[in-house]
């Protein structure tokens, strides 16, 4: 045998042994079968929002739920790494059919500074779901934007080479329509350098410190810069760097999605406004389950659209 049919040899072996221990993937099955994950969704939540979490896990977040059993079989399947974060996530299908894999996690500040009852309650939540980021950040309304930017840290840690195209924010009383919005992020999933989201122009800035808005670090503007809305907004992988190791200390504001929206408006950033996220509801106005993202909802609500997207009525209003 010449030193090319040996080098041929030797390459078709490696080939082979490659492709039975799942290294190199399969096209045979589809090139959906197996994708990266395009979405890791992180609801930050207020560590007492027991009931919102079990909620999000009963109905938008079902397919992706991990009790402490499964994880325990993920141990003797992986010679016994049990993977307690976010990790590859699960593959599931958008609203066109494909599949697409996510992850999820629930974000919550510092365990040592809750009071004794909730961290128990919390750890205990954690050693059944194993789905709560502990961030490095102090629970409370006026530092939200602190608790968002210990997330991006966080996610820079957990995935420091990447692995995730896009990184959702979502708050804990916010109803995601999955599929249909896994068909958006898939839709974008080629964009670099990309800040996704209900976008909100002209915001009007509270200067009284007496209003609920009250934003005391915007000068004497009376306007904010546009800024994607709180409820639930995608920032790609490197933005998400940016945030996590920026080159100078970001300045912090008390309304965090303004916030955000001031630390990336210098940045060449793609901006995708997605007019189907409805960001408040107030007074008589009803529940509508058709949007891709509810802000705003009770326990019942979350179960109702839940309803409304497994028995796929045109009904609109419940």
């Amino acid at each position: 045998m010449g030193p090319t049919q040996s080098l041929v040899a030797v390459t078709a072996a490696v080939v082979a042994v490659l492709s039975v221990s799942g290294v190199l993937a399969s096209t045979a099955g589809g090139a959906n079968d197996h994708p990266e994950l395009l979405l890791l969704a992180v609801i930050t939540s207020a560590p007492k929002n027991f009931a919102l979490r079990s909620a999000a896990r009963s109905t938008y977040l079902s397919q992706l739920v991990t009790t402490a059993e499964t994880a325990t079989a993920a141990v003797a399947d992986d010679d016994g790494e049990l993977r307690t974060h976010a990790g590859e996530g699960v593959v599931i299908r958008d609203s066109e059919g494909v599949g697409v894999r996510v992850a999820y996690k629930f974000a919550i500040g510092n365990f040592s500074q809750l009071d004794p009852e909730t961290r128990k309650k919390v750890e205990a939540e954690q050693a059944e779901f194993h789905d709560i980021a502990e961030v490095d950040a102090v629970e409370q309304y006026a530092l939200l934007m602190r608790k968002t930017l210990a997330v991006t840290r966080w996610a820079k840690r957990e995935y420091p080479f990447g692995g995730y195209h896009w990184l959702m924010k979502v708050d804990d009383d916010s109803f995601l329509n999955l599929p249909k919005f896994l068909a958006i992020f898939r839709l974008h999933s080629n964009k670099k350098y990309a800040y996704l989201g209900f976008q909100h122009n002209n915001s009007y800035v509270y200067h009284s410190p007496n209003a609920k808005y009250y934003e005391p670090n915007w000068w004497d503007c009376q306007t904010f810069l546009p800024y994607m809305s709180g409820c639930g907004y995608a920032l790609t992988y490197d933005v998400v760097s940016y945030l996590a190791q920026p080159a100078v200390p970001l300045r912090e504001f008390k309304n965090e999605d303004a916030g955000i929206g001031i630390l990336l408006a210098p940045l060449d950033l793609t901006r995708i406004h997605i007019p189907d996220i409805r960001p408040e509801r107030e007074g008589d106005i009803p529940l509508l389950c058709t949007h891709v993202l509810q802000h705003r909802l009770t326990v019942d609500e979350f179960m109702s659209c839940q309803k409304f997207i497994d028995q796929g009525t045109q009904k609109e209003d419940l």
